[in-house]
């Protein structure tokens, strides 16, 4: 290779220097160009940037959020609304076993079938507040009871406490007229439960029998002008016979006689009785 051919080469090897490609580790010449770029575009183009978004952020610096005012005055509550301070003046206060529970009257009204619910509802003063502005309601049931059912006019369901018995909530919400059934009562102790369940389903199935099998003979007996009236029931193929060497006890003959097998085996058990 001649003398004249090495400085051409070297000659193109210089002019290739100052270039670089994008995957390039020499990070330095790469930032400095950018940086001349960027002064060129900003001198360019910087005064009509600055007229079109006066608002824009710096690159790198995050948008901080909006300094809420100081000021004491309070927007105004908007329609169907209510500000804090009436949210606050409707509230009352209820005394149940010594203990105080601050709560919406809105809750009792939207159940106006429930005893609270009509003391807070008609126009009527059932009871009135004491000298604390306070109403002393549920006398006789304690505070975790109450707790209990007020999860009712909250939520529509009543989760039975663990340290209180089925029967004594199943009292507490007949002495506020909550209903107590499966849908509305939750309970680990399910024995409890469907005993509870059992004694009201006893209770208006008695009132059945009561108005169709017994209430007519009761009214047949008044009528005929006794002062007693004694009912005997039997299956419905059962059959009564007198033996004329052994009549009757004295007052036996005017038993009436009930012949149906649902009303037997409704007595059977001694929780019906």
């Amino acid at each position: 290779m001649s003398d004249s051919q090495v400085p051409g080469q070297e000659a193109m090897t210089e002019q290739r220097r100052p270039f670089f490609y994008p995957d390039s580790s020499s990070d330095t010449e790469e930032y400095r160009r950018d940086e001349d770029r960027r002064k060129r575009l900003s001198k360019r183009n910087g005064p009509n940037i600055r007229g079109r978004l006066p608002n824009m952020p710096p690159k790198n610096q995050i948008p901080s959020a909006p300094t809420p005012s100081t000021s004491s005055a309070q927007e105004p509550p908007r329609n169907g609304q209510k500000s804090n301070n009436q949210l606050c003046d409707d509230r009352i206060t209820l005394v149940v076993d010594n203990t105080r529970f601050v709560v919406d009257p809105a809750q009792f009204t939207a159940h106006p079938n429930t005893m609270l619910g009509r003391m807070f509802s008609s126009g009527l003063d059932f009871t009135h507040p004491n000298e604390r502005g306070e109403y002393e309601v549920a006398e006789g049931i304690s505070a975790t009871v109450f707790r209990a059912i007020l999860e009712y006019y909250r939520g529509g369901t009543i989760r039975c406490p663990p340290t209180v018995s089925v029967q004594e909530l199943r009292e507490a919400c007949d002495y506020l007229l909550v209903p107590f059934d499966a849908n509305t009562v939750r309970c680990q102790n399910l024995r409890g439960l469907l005993h509870e369940l059992s004694n009201e389903g006893a209770r208006r199935q008695f009132e059945s029998f009561l108005e169709r099998l017994i209430l007519p003979l009761m009214v047949e007996s008044a009528e005929r002008g006794d002062r007693e009236c004694h009912v005997v029931v039997l299956l419905d193929d059962d059959s009564v016979e007198w033996d004329e060497e052994y009549p009757p006890q004295m007052g036996d003959e005017y038993s009436q006689t009930v012949l149906s097998t649902p009303l037997y085996r409704f007595f059977k058990y001694i929780e019906n009785r």
